[in-house]
């Protein structure tokens, strides 16, 4: 199984990209931006890369605009009024400024679109919440709407994202399995949107949203053009079983999935910023069957226990069906 973790290199289209960050996250959204397929988008470059993020514009034509540098400091959101409620994402913040250049450990968050009606849009919609003086500033809601929509999601996976992101009271994840009807369907897949394969960066209303699987569908086939070997990978990956536990939590296998049970040969940790106490690795490497159970997560050998672990809130296993092309 290709690990999912893999800093895909393209053989040509957009290959500065992966270079420039370092690693290919939000590759397939830069491309899909490039094509004009996705309204723009917004990113984060070591702050050093001002210069290479100009040259690579010009390359491919488009617009950006540079945000704000942000750089890693200690997390002031549980002292604050309103800080339950901000996102994970925290960071002391600054205007940008050329004189951050040097910066070692600062990031630039940049705006893409081709058009600079879009580019503009984007950007006064996507600001992140504050704190001034104490008191954490959220987004009113027309805001995400549109910064949502000049993403390029669709309106009703921006609406349910809205209601459900909330990492204290909802597993999001869980939320979207509950509010699916049909047989997912690998192109409403975000569970690798983090890392590299996914042709999708948002959180779909449903695993079958149809608005969803229209967007990647169409993007499959432009980026099928360019790089097929990345879209081979992408299609292989998506339609492996995952062991969900929570959002950037989950497990992906090498196997079937059956009755709410993996049989698996393989795995992999596909989330990101993995708490220590979520580990399954050790019982996941002795046994070759994992099932989720209404209170619990059972890994077992064959018919053998190995390990039984408290489930959290929301887990599940899925599937995803094959993509028609």
């Amino acid at each position: 199984m290709p690990t999912v973790n893999i800093n895909y290199e393209p053989a040509e289209f957009c290959k500065e990209y992966a270079a420039m960050k370092g690693n290919s996250k939000q590759l397939v959204q830069f491309m899909a931006t490039v094509l004009g397929h996705k309204k723009a988008y917004d990113d984060w470059f070591p702050v050093g890369q001002v210069d290479g993020i100009k040259g690579l514009c010009a390359r491919y034509g488009l617009k950006y605009k540079f945000d704000w540098i942000f750089v890693p400091k200690q997390d002031v959101s549980k002292v604050i009024s309103g800080g339950e409620r901000l996102p994970t994402t925290k960071m002391l913040g600054f205007p940008f400024d050329e004189k951050f250049r040097g910066a070692a450990d600062a990031s630039v968050h940049v705006f893409f679109s081709r058009s600079e009606k879009d580019l503009e849009l984007c950007f006064r919609n996507g600001w992140y919440p504050l704190i001034i003086e104490n008191r954490a500033i959220h987004k009113p809601y027309i805001d995400i709407l549109r910064f949502g929509y000049f993403l390029g999601y669709p309106d009703c996976c921006v609406d349910f994202f809205r209601r459900y992101n909330n990492h204290f009271q909802y597993n999001c994840l869980f939320e979207i399995f509950k509010n699916t009807r049909t047989v997912p369907d690998a192109y409403c897949n975000p569970l690798l949107k983090d890392q590299t394969f996914s042709y999708i960066y948002h959180m779909p209303c449903a695993y079958d949203c149809k608005a969803t699987a229209r967007y990647a569908r169409k993007l499959r086939r432009a980026l099928l053009k360019h790089e097929p070997k990345l879209v081979g990978l992408i299609d292989e990956m998506l339609a492996k079983p995952f062991l969900v536990l929570g959002e950037q939590n989950a497990y992906i296998f090498d196997g079937e999935l059956a009755d709410d049970e993996i049989w698996y040969s393989d795995f992999e940790f596909a989330g990101v910023n993995r708490p220590e106490a979520d580990r399954l690795d050790s019982a996941l490497r002795q046994g070759n069957r994992v099932r989720v159970d209404p209170g619990t997560i059972g890994i077992y050998k064959d018919n053998r226990r190995i390990a039984v672990k408290e489930k959290p809130m929301g887990a599940f296993t899925i599937q995803f069906g094959d993509r028609d092309g």
